[in-house]
């Protein structure tokens, strides 16, 4: 975008004896042309002289044609000119008889990136005219086990999140827990899930992963939106049970298969899920912050998911739900319990 500003001539004659051309800069004959930038953009004059953000400001002499070019940083986009000299979108033109001020406004241009599932860390690389984003975040489903009991669905946490330009924002997508073929216990899915286990041909599925994002450092202490991943389904008596639900403050708790098990619970905002126990086989894993319990070991259990807290193993029965979890100076922020099947997925929006 350019604007040409053409300076007028003096009102007096050349031949006028009281002739004096405004004097702004201490010298006669010039006139001072300063910049302000709103957003992330630069601007240029044409004569050369001007290049703001570094320099802002500068004179030329009465009657110099002077452009000014908005160039928006990436990411954003130009919005506009506002002041004295101009306003709008449009060039503007007007007569240099004294200083000139000019504000360029630049505004975030809007986007979207969409992280998929890969087994490791991403990068979202943010523009820097951004203050803040939207963000989708979806946890991964367990796996169903070996008779289809059913796997736990991954939770979702939708929230509004106020950022900065150096803010290095780090997403992990979830990973969906295998499903159990005959006899062999599904695996653990990425970022959180548990394994599940086996008894003979009875296995249960692995608990799904939970999905995050993470600021300034990679550490689960850095999550600043968990969204909780589902358990494992698990074989009982040869029949299918459902794993627990993935997502919400308090993680899904699966049904019981056998009695007098003690069912394993759902993560919570403060701690891991209780493990199931069934007598005589024992107990399976607890959860724990940011991972899931795996199930007991010679039992058709289903593996927890993973979340702000892992669910608890299963032993006889399916894992429980990994919980999720939103900052605190989130806004906007909904949860929604068992919501996503097969792996993970994450959205910003800005």
């Amino acid at each position: 975008m350019s604007i040409t500003l053409a300076a007028c001539a003096s009102a007096h004659g050349a031949g006028g004896g009281d002739d004096a051309n405004p004097d702004t800069n201490g010298s006669a004959g010039m006139a001072t042309v300063t910049v302000t930038l709103v957003g992330v953009g630069t601007v240029t004059s044409s004569p050369p002289g001007i290049t703001c953000g570094a320099t802002c400001s500068a004179s030329f002499p009465i009657n110099t044609s002077v452009t000014l070019t908005a160039a928006p940083a990436t990411g954003s986009t130009f919005v506009g000119w506002m002041g004295s000299a101009c306003s709008g979108v449009a060039g503007c033109t007007f007569s240099i008889a004294s200083s000139a001020a000019v504000t360029a406004a630049f505004g975030c241009a809007p986007g979207m990136q969409t992280f998929n599932f890969t087994g490791a860390a991403q990068v979202f690389s943010q523009p820097a005219c951004a203050k803040s984003i939207t963000v989708d975040v979806q946890g991964a489903a367990g796996g169903a086990s070996s008779t289809a009991g059913a796997a736990g669905l991954g939770g979702r946490v939708q929230a509004t999140l106020a950022i900065q330009a150096s803010d290095v924002i780090t997403v992990f997508v979830g990973g969906a827990g295998g499903t159990a073929p005959a006899s062999v216990p599904g695996t653990a899915g990425f970022n959180g899930g548990a394994a599940g286990n086996a008894n003979s041909a009875q296995a249960g599925g692995g608990g799904g992963g939970a999905s995050d994002l993470r600021i300034n450092g990679t550490t689960l202490a850095d999550r600043v939106v968990v969204a909780g991943g589902g358990g494992g389904g698990c074989t009982c008596s040869a029949n299918p049970y459902a794993g627990g639900a993935g997502g919400g403050l308090v993680g899904g708790t699966p049904p019981i298969c056998l009695s007098p098990t003690t069912g394993a619970t759902g993560g919570t905002q403060t701690a891991g899920g209780i493990a199931g126990n069934y007598p005589g086989y024992g107990a399976a894993a607890p959860g724990v912050l940011g991972v899931g319990g795996a199930a007991c070991a010679n039992t058709g259990g289903g593996g927890a998911g993973g979340g702000l807290y892992g669910g608890g193993g299963g032993s006889w029965m399916g894992g429980g739900g990994g919980s999720s979890f939103a900052t605190a100076t989130a806004t906007a922020v909904t949860h929604t319990q068992g919501f996503r099947a097969g792996d993970g997925i994450v959205t910003i929006t800005w």
